[in-house]
């Protein structure tokens, strides 16, 4: 039915999110950000954040980093679109911008797990171990137990224990 809706107006912009968040929810992120794409208002911030969201899960960091930077996030207070900017700097490999994303994301929601998730990672792959160690031991605790978090913890812990690695 809303593929129909869909075809039937495709500038329908109600139409069109709810196509496309049906088709993200079904595993199709690449039809639901084209949907997106293709709208006239896909420029406006909430579409931009969206559209950046959909091409990180996708893998598209450059395509998602660009949106996301269009988006505004130097004056934003949305704590999703400063973690994804985090996410796209650090699969870039640039971990220091990266961690400095996700800080202002923590300011803006502090102790949000996913949030010290994902700087705790960038930690670790900074060579920062002990320090993503401590971050993902304070996510675990927040109670909203990701099992990526604990996951992460065992990750995290092994590579302070392993001789060899980057914790040495």
């Amino acid at each position: 039915a809303l593929a129909k809706a869909h075809a039937e107006k495709p500038d329908d912009r109600v139409a069109a999110v709810a196509y496309a968040k049906a088709l993200r929810s079904a595993g199709k992120q690449r039809e639901s950000l084209a949907i997106l794409d293709r709208l006239p208002d896909a420029a406006s911030k909430p579409l931009l954040v969206e559209r950046g969201l959909l091409a990180l899960e996708i893998g598209d960091t450059a395509k998602a980093r660009q949106l996301l930077l269009t988006a505004g996030p130097e004056s934003d207070k949305d704590w999703r679109l400063l973690s994804a900017l985090g996410v796209a700097e650090a699969s870039s490999g640039n971990q220091a911008k990266a961690q400095s994303y996700f800080k202002k994301a923590l300011q803006v929601s502090p102790n949000n797990p996913v949030v010290q998730n994902n700087l705790a990672l960038s930690y670790i792959l900074d060579k920062k171990v002990a320090e993503g160690e401590a971050l993902l031991k304070a996510a675990a605790r927040q109670g909203e137990g990701k099992p990526k978090v604990g996951q992460n913890l065992a990750l995290a812990a092994g590579l302070t224990k392993t001789p060899g690695t980057v914790a040495e």
